[in-house]
């Protein structure tokens, strides 16, 4: 039987172990299909955006704040993407210096107590880059499958009805910049009328909105 010093040691040790879980408690925050995304997946993934695209990106601390709601939706956004990119077989460049990358949040990270209270294993470090890379690579590959050429035409009927914005500079000078404006608005809007249909097609939920 135990006795008042054991049950001492022992019930020390529980609490112990409760409070270092507590630090790495994960909540779902989204869902993709069948997974289900955690608020600690989320954060992974942020920092990893942070350290390989985007140092600008936000590391909310604030996981019930509207920044980390909307910094949830776009990692629902890459899950989808990732998720139809699979359906087509479409890896083709993604494993490119894969491990470099890899190495490269590794060390910048190393030091980072709130990335080190995540305690992320190997493995999801690679699932969450893999799911980031092949999203990012397949919307490259549907925004340049999605430019359709503006003629000079319809560049000078945006000129003609917009002059109010150009004042007297002449359409000439500006045409080729009128015609990569229209380019990426045509590409904008065609992506994100593919996103709205993958988000019905995967049953996208996000549990912070």
């Amino acid at each position: 039987m135990y006795n008042k010093k054991m049950l001492m040691s022992f019930m020390f040790l529980l609490f112990f172990n409760q409070q270092v879980n507590a630090e790495v408690v994960s909540m779902s925050v989204g869902q993709v299909g069948d997974h289900v995304i955690t608020s600690r997946e989320a954060l992974q993934s942020l920092y990893a955006e942070k350290v390989l695209f985007t140092s600008a990106t936000q590391i909310p601390k604030d996981l019930s704040s509207k920044v980390f709601a909307n910094r949830v939706s776009a990692i629902i956004l890459e899950w989808v993407v990732y998720l139809e990119a699979k359906s087509f077989n479409f890896e083709q460049n993604y494993k490119k210096d894969f491990n470099k990358k890899l190495r490269k949040i590794k060390r910048v990270l190393a030091k980072n107590p709130n990335w080190v209270k995540l305690e992320t294993t190997p493995l999801e470090l690679r699932d969450v880059l893999r799911v980031k890379l092949i999203a990012k690579e397949f919307i490259q590959f549907k925004a340049s499958s999605a430019v359709v050429p503006v003629t000079d035409t319809e560049a000078e009927n945006y000129y003609n009805e917009n002059k109010t914005k150009f004042g007297k500079t002449k359409f000439l000078v500006l045409k080729q910049n009128i015609k990569s404006f229209l380019n990426r608005k045509q590409v904008d809007s065609r992506l994100k009328s593919w996103f709205e249909v993958l988000r019905s097609k995967h049953r996208v939920r996000n549990f912070l909105l």
